[in-house]
């Protein structure tokens, strides 16, 4: 006979966290993105995200961004987010998209409110670290091969074994989510393209001297 707090705790998960639905763009009064800053919002069953296209100063050597920032619509904090924040990357950015999570410095650190940020680089531009090839527990295959790992390293030690991961929700893979997104990645990169192309052209001009 199954439990009864088990039973109010299923629920209470349920409550907390809705089965997870497509994002959809809203609509956002000028006012509000005007002091947001935000150019555009998405929302869907658990979270809202804004928005915000980054130009760099040099276009020439760095890449455009999209901002992201990520809530609950409950407000409340997200707990074992990884997993939830990798499929938002991929429904809005993009599975080819990489993204960074910052933790900065004290003078430039910003805590206010349950809010959480990914910075996305285009899709196809790779971050210069983490790990070269995909490993996941659920893929066909890796089970095998962790418990191979985790069988022969129980003999060195107890203490590389026995970990247990959080338990994998329906949307926590990448079903659904095309290569480049919803965001508007091509118009922001042509643009930024442009910004290059206008800075090559006045600093051509710029080194031209008149011969007489």
């Amino acid at each position: 006979m199954p439990n009864k707090t088990s039973k109010q705790s299923k629920r209470h998960m349920k409550k907390e966290n809705p089965t997870w639905t497509q994002f959809k763009q809203v609509d956002v009064p000028k006012k509000i993105k005007e002091l947001s800053g935000e150019d555009e919002v998405w929302v869907n069953s658990r979270y809202q995200v804004g928005v915000r296209y980054c130009v760099p100063v040099d276009s020439r050597r760095n890449p455009p961004l999209a901002h992201l920032s990520i809530k609950r619509l409950d407000k409340k904090a997200i707990k074992g987010y990884w997993r939830d924040f990798q499929r938002i990357k991929n429904e809005l950015c993009g599975t080819a998209c990489e993204a960074v999570q910052l933790f900065p410095c004290e003078k430039r650190l910003v805590d206010t409110a349950n809010q959480y940020h990914l910075f996305c680089l285009p899709p196809g531009v790779i971050v210069p670290f983490g790990y070269p090839e995909r490993l996941v527990s659920t893929d066909e295959g890796t089970q095998e091969l962790l418990d191979k790992v985790d069988k022969e390293t129980k003999e060195l030690s107890s203490s590389f074994t026995g970990a247990r991961q959080l338990e994998f929700e329906a949307h926590h893979n990448a079903e659904g989510c095309s290569e480049f997104g919803v965001l508007k990645w091509q118009e922001l990169v042509k643009h930024c393209s442009d910004l290059a192309d206008e800075a090559d052209s006045k600093e051509g001009s710029n080194g031209e001297t008149s011969v007489e």
